[in-house]
């Protein structure tokens, strides 16, 4: 049980979990292990607690614990400079011994350790003075959050109240603690300088960083990095040097959030910036960029400063390191002031683009990723392109920075600037061909081009530049000159574009003269690879049919073909195929789009004889009621062309009443003999039975036998199943041979099998003539009846 046995502040009720965390520490004791004094502190709710557990020697049942806990309101708390007085008050002692240095030295380093979890320490003796020598040395933050505890076994997690920064633990306890860090004194321990000043060493560089940071953030974090702030701000006042300064402030914005905070030290730092800028290199320039002036003092400085530097600057550096600025002046890249500053400072060089900075700016032109940069520094007048070419013949670029500045050229409407870059790279002739591509007003030009340059040349510079434009400039004159395609190469892609060009302009679908099936088998060629000409296809898909019919890879091409080329062609070679289907050739199996198609067709109209063949033969979705309606209006004449193939398809198909469609008509047309025998398995018994009967060397004698009195049994059990007796002395028989037991079917299979071994005068015919007395006109006693008279 808990019980609360005094309390000083009667206004309110201490906090609920108290209750908990003064109680002794939970786990398994052995006799006599000691555990106290349990001393713990941390923020509970609105208040910060500091206890003092031990065992109650007063109480008259064993095991009995007493806690005397001190509270302060949590806001007030970070104002209380020392613990001693309370830990003094909580343990009856006159005083707390502080830790030695070591001692708190390693504790000191472990809380550093962020990564590493709550240090352990195993020294209950010292362990009032630890919380008490590191309280004096926290800030109010710090102090609120501050919270350390005595354990017995390690937390398993579920704690009810915000984790420790520290650990205590009896040293007998110490194996359960192994993977957690424990403070153990090394001979000699190098403290970092956060951990020197958190165990109380003077150092007034620290002091001075943390003073100015204040208020710092509650973790221990926060003490390493104003060490390094201290360690950069004394490398700075010794060596005065910009980078220094600039690594200083990096460090100090990440402690000092906004302009108000640290402004001495920030302005020190910030003075010693902006004066070394003057001589700067570029890459400490470029270094700048991502600095962030929203939490300095009287940021425009530096920002002034950056402009300056790019305005003396800028003109004279190397391509490399002008790409380098430029590359950082998109979006994103870089903080807004900086590329402002490096903005104004290139605009204002620009103003008056001399001689010195037109070079600059036409070499800017053409470094590979500055276009969008320039964009805005660099205006697209027509005055500006003038300055420009008059500095060209100081200019010394490759020919990559070539293409670079013709294609700057192009995005500008630069026709003259385009022309001169051209020219370096190519011959009269060839720039004049890559000005065809420029997009200004060229299209009146390119036009009277194809109409006065003689046809071959304009055919060939149509097929050797790629130009959409210009191919369908090119078509208006084939068009009316077919003759002009006669070098047509269906494997060229920019022929095969000028030809689909000329088909939609009205030309002739072939050219004249040309072997078709070589052009059409690379159109196919072309389209299997997946270029398909608008449209072209589509045109063609009359005169292509036959070509695609025997493609070797006419199964690949449907896949690749777009949608009104596929239906067009597909219509065609479907055509085609049927054709070849109704005079007489045997198709194989083809592909599922060809074969649907097919299928398609016969459905909109009642296939022939031959296509039904084939296509039945194939793996298409038909089905066996559609294949009867089709078989249903064939003449007899149209049966004599059905093969044993449509038998074999109807047997791997299952199609009984197919099978017995066959079976009936071949009575009629002997020429099916072959398709009947072919799915004769899918038939009754009866029917295999009459096929060999009819049939050349037909059954053996005993089949016959087997086959009759089976039939005779199977009809006498299904038409006069209680007439036996009475048919059996009718036709001569004794009674007295019949069973007098069994089912019908029993009955009269052993009475058929009398009849066959000579126990009936007659026979199996007596037997069969008095069931044709029953029923006269029965057809299949009839023709039992035949078969019987036939077989004597």
């Amino acid at each position: 049980m808990h019980a609360l046995l005094e309390w000083e502040e009667n206004s309110v009720q201490p906090p609920a979990v108290l209750l908990g965390l003064t109680d002794k520490p939970p786990g398994a004791y052995a006799p006599g292990e000691r555990w106290w004094p349990s001393v713990g502190c941390g923020p509970v709710e609105t208040w910060w607690a500091l206890w003092w557990t031990r065992p109650d020697e007063q109480a008259r049942r064993g095991g009995m614990v007493r806690s005397e806990v001190l509270l302060w309101r949590l806001d007030e708390v970070g104002a209380v400079d020392s613990l001693l007085p309370a830990l003094e008050t909580l343990s009856g002692q006159e005083s707390i011994p502080l830790p030695g240095s070591a001692l708190l030295g390693g504790v000191a380093e472990a809380l550093l350790e962020t990564n590493t979890g709550p240090p352990v320490v195993t020294d209950m003796d010292a362990w009032p003075g630890i919380i008490a020598a590191l309280w004096a040395q926290l800030w109010p933050a710090a102090r609120r959050a501050f919270s350390a505890r005595v354990a017995i076994s390690p937390p398993q997690g579920g704690e009810s109240v915000t984790r420790p920064w520290l650990f205590g633990v009896p040293a007998q306890r110490v194996v359960q603690w192994r993977g957690h860090r424990l403070i153990t004194l090394p001979p000699k321990l190098q403290l970092s300088r956060a951990a020197r000043w958190l165990v109380g060493e003077m150092d007034q560089t620290f002091d001075e960083v943390r003073t100015a940071c204040s208020p710092l953030p509650a973790d221990l974090g926060s003490l390493v990095r104003v060490a390094r702030a201290a360690d950069r701000l004394e490398i700075l006042r010794e060596t005065q040097e910009p980078q220094q300064a600039l690594n200083f402030l990096r460090t100090i914005l990440t402690l000092a959030v906004g302009p108000k905070c640290a402004v001495a030290l920030k302005r020190e730092s910030q003075s010693i910036l902006v004066r070394g800028l003057t001589e700067a290199p570029t890459t400490f320039v470029r270094s700048l960029a991502n600095l962030s002036l929203a939490h300095l003092p009287e940021g425009k400085a530096l920002e002034n400063a950056v402009k300056d530097w790019i305005s003396r600057k800028a003109s004279e550096l190397a391509a490399e390191e002008s790409s380098q600025v430029l590359a950082l002046l998109s979006p994103e890249r870089a903080e807004n002031w900086w590329r402002q500053a490096v903005h104004t400072g290139l605009a204002s060089g620009i103003a008056h683009l001399d001689g010195r900075w037109a070079l600059a700016a036409l070499r800017w032109l053409a470094l590979p990723h500055a276009a969008e940069s320039l964009r805005t520094i660099l205006p697209p007048a027509e005055e500006v392109e003038q300055r420009l070419l008059a500095v060209t013949s100081d200019a010394e670029l490759n020919e990559t920075e070539l293409q670079q500045l013709r294609q700057q050229a192009v995005d500008r409407r630069w026709p003259r600037l385009h022309a001169w870059a051209a020219m370096q790279t190519s011959s009269p002739h060839e720039a004049f061909q890559a000005q065809l591509t420029f997009p200004g007003d060229s299209s009146a030009g390119l036009a009277l081009l194809v109409e006065r340059l003689p046809g071959k040349t304009v055919v060939q510079e149509a097929i050797s530049l790629e130009n959409a434009k210009l191919i369908e400039l090119v078509a208006l004159r084939t068009a009316r000159e077919p003759e002009l395609l006669r070098p047509l190469d269906a494997g060229n892609p920019r022929w095969r574009a000028l030809w689909a060009a000329h088909v939609r302009e009205g030309g002739t679908s072939w050219p004249p003269g040309v072997n078709r099936e070589s052009l059409g088998r690379s159109l196919l060629d072309a389209v299997l690879a997946g270029d398909e000409p608008e449209g072209l296809v589509a045109s063609l898909a009359e005169g292509l049919a036959g070509i695609a019919l025997d493609y070797p890879e006419r199964s690949s091409i449907w896949a690749t073909l777009s949608s009104t080329g596929r239906a067009a062609l597909l219509h065609r070679v479907t055509e085609a195929l049927v054709q070849r289907c109704e005079a007489g050739h045997a198709i194989p199996n083809v592909e599922r789009p060809l074969a649907e198609a097919i299928l398609s067709r016969a459905r909109q109209a009642c296939p022939s004889v031959r296509v039904f063949s084939t296509l039945i033969n194939w793996d298409v979705a038909l089905g066996e009621e559609e294949a009867l309606k089709w078989m249903a209006r064939f003449a007899r004449t149209d049966w004599a062309l059905v093969t044993d193939s449509v038998g074999r398809a109807i047997l791997a198909r299952k199609w009984v009443r197919a099978a017995k469609i066959l079976y009936n008509h071949y009575w009629k047309v002997p020429e099916l003999r072959p398709a009947v025998n072919a799915c004769q398995e899918l038939l009754p018994t009866w029917e295999r039975f009459k096929l060999s009967w009819h049939w050349p060397l037909g059954p053996s004698s005993s089949t016959i036998d087997t086959f009759l009195v089976n039939r005779v049994a199977e009809l006498g059990a299904s038409l006069a199943p209680d007439h036996l007796d009475y048919l059996w002395e009718r036709a001569g028989g004794e009674r007295k041979r019949l069973k007098t037991y069994g089912t019908p079917d029993f009955r009269w299979r052993d009475a058929a099998t009398l009849s066959r071994n000579g126990s009936l005068p007659g026979g199996l015919v007596a037997l069969v003539q008095e069931l044709l007395v029953l029923y006269p006109h029965n057809h299949d006693l009839q023709e039992l009846s035949a078969m019987l008279a036939n077989q004597h």
